[in-house]
């Protein structure tokens, strides 16, 4: 079991695109989506998260401070976390058309968990 998480520099206020985003790197890293749930904050802010066979992934967003944070755990070691992480953020660049709203990860943390 692997548990990967970051902080991303730059957010936008553009929630399908975060959806679309994460969405597809889910895909791309083999993750199964059973149920996706999200809200959008008054008077800024949204959060995603969704549900995996595998466990889940989630990203909140702090469009005031510019910053989102994204997670993802997963049980199934053929998955890669930390991979899905980096998938998110360049998807989320793909999809924004101004240069000057591009995304950053610093380090993309991950944590081996099991139950031993």
């Amino acid at each position: 079991m692997k548990h990967a998480f970051a902080t991303i520099q730059g957010t936008c206020e553009d929630e399908k695109m975060i959806l679309n985003a994460l969405l597809t790197s889910m895909k791309i890293n083999n993750m199964s989506v059973i149920k996706t749930m999200d809200h959008s904050f008054y008077p800024h802010g949204y959060s995603v998260c969704i549900l995996l066979a595998e466990s889940h992934a989630c990203v909140h967003t702090w469009p005031e401070k510019a910053r989102m944070v994204i997670d993802v755990f997963s049980c199934n070691d053929e998955t890669s976390p930390k991979l899905a992480i980096r998938d998110f953020v360049y998807h989320s660049n793909k999809m924004i058309n101004d240069s000057s709203k591009r995304f950053f990860v610093g380090e993309i943390q991950e944590i081996k968990r099991g139950l031993d």
